[in-house]
């Protein structure tokens, strides 16, 4: 017997941060397509999971990423007819254009629709597809709530990029960050794919050697920072590569204050709410980030939040006498309220994935 729901993706099963929410609630009546584009073998606990394998590099041309987008069409469109799916999930927002003919004639009011990112809403064509694949999907979710702004107006579900941590490494991790340590250098750390490189080249730059610091990169794409790191003899620099998800916790404990300094004045980075922003809010660490940006909105309303400006000759000294006045009490509370909020928002993402 065929599952009656179905999540299609182009991207791998471990960059769809909401799929836990989604087997929570589907268990193992969801079946999953997806591309595969590192080669990597992925495990997934739902019911089939129909993988589409074909590597795709970022340096790989226009013809042969289309050629991949053309073939995953086709590869999904023929096990959609097949298995004839009472409701399906599509994620990200390419998915759905590839979609689109198959989305608006067979599945009408039969699909929800993750927005995850800013893509090309810019484009005339690209937005009036969208709007009109917002308007007959049963449920649209978005990622930040700053994503209305350049979306038709529409009943929105917020799907946050969180994941919540074990309760116990963020006690043992409060705990110990109870009492500052100056003796030893601050930690900003970077748990996540390393993609951002310019607003991190920047970054070692500014930073590199100052005793006081640590920058820390954990995740695929670090490696792309080690020449600039060696032109600088930046000894205080530290980059390693690809780490399992379930790491994810325990890396981000090995932190500081988290890096969210990736950028800004672009609607790709303007609007986004990052999963940097979730994890360090449950650990009650703060975060730096990037001025003009709703994370920035976000994080300064809540109280745990650096505006770090890289052009001000004095930042490094900023950011450090702001980070070892922060009263610890207050920090953890304005963290504590931004992830009830999400709670609550998670909640009525839970309804919502219930009446598919």
């Amino acid at each position: 017997m065929c599952a009656r729901i179905c999540l299609i993706s182009v991207r791998n099963l471990s960059y769809i941060t909401p799929l836990p929410k989604y087997l929570k609630v589907f268990h193992n009546t969801l079946d999953v397509i997806y591309w595969n584009r590192t080669g990597k073998k992925e495990i997934f606990c739902g019911n089939n999971m129909y993988v589409f394998n074909y590597i795709l590099k970022e340096d790989d041309g226009a013809s042969k990423k289309i050629k991949g987008y053309w073939k995953f069409r086709q590869f999904a469109i023929k096990i959609l007819r097949a298995n004839k799916y009472e409701r399906i999930i599509v994620l990200p927002t390419q998915t759905a254009i590839l979609l689109y003919d198959y989305l608006v004639l067979h599945m009408r009011g039969k699909y929800l629709l993750a927005i995850q990112d800013y893509t090309a809403e810019y484009k005339f064509l690209f937005k009036h597809l969208m709007a009109y694949l917002i308007k007959k999907a049963c449920v649209t979710t978005i990622t930040s709530p700053a994503f209305r702004e350049f979306l038709p107006k529409c009943e929105y579900v917020i799907d946050h990029n969180y994941e919540p941590f074990d309760k116990k490494i963020i006690d043992e991790y409060r705990s110990q960050k109870r009492v500052l340590d100056l003796t030893k250098p601050i930690v900003i750390s970077c748990v996540g794919g390393v993609r951002f490189y310019d607003s991190f080249s920047r970054l070692i730059h500014v930073f590199a050697n100052d005793r006081r610091f640590i920058l820390r990169f954990d995740g695929i794409g670090a490696e792309k920072l080690l020449p600039i790191a060696n032109e600088l003899n930046a000894k205080n620099v530290i980059l390693n590569g690809y780490f399992n998800r379930n790491e994810t916790a325990k890396l981000n404990a090995m932190g500081d204050i988290a890096n969210n300094y990736f950028g800004n004045n672009s609607p790709f980075l303007d609007y986004a709410l990052s999963n940097r922003l979730y994890n360090a809010a449950q650990l009650g660490m703060p975060i730096i980030v990037c001025k003009n940006t709703y994370t920035e909105t976000i994080a300064k309303k809540y109280g745990f939040g650096f505006s770090l400006d890289l052009s001000d000759t004095d930042c490094r000294d900023k950011l450090y006498d702001w980070y070892v006045q922060l009263n610890i009490d207050d920090l953890y509370a304005g963290c504590d309220t931004f992830i009830e909020q999400v709670k609550q928002d998670e909640i009525i993402l839970d309804q919502a994935l219930r009446t598919l």
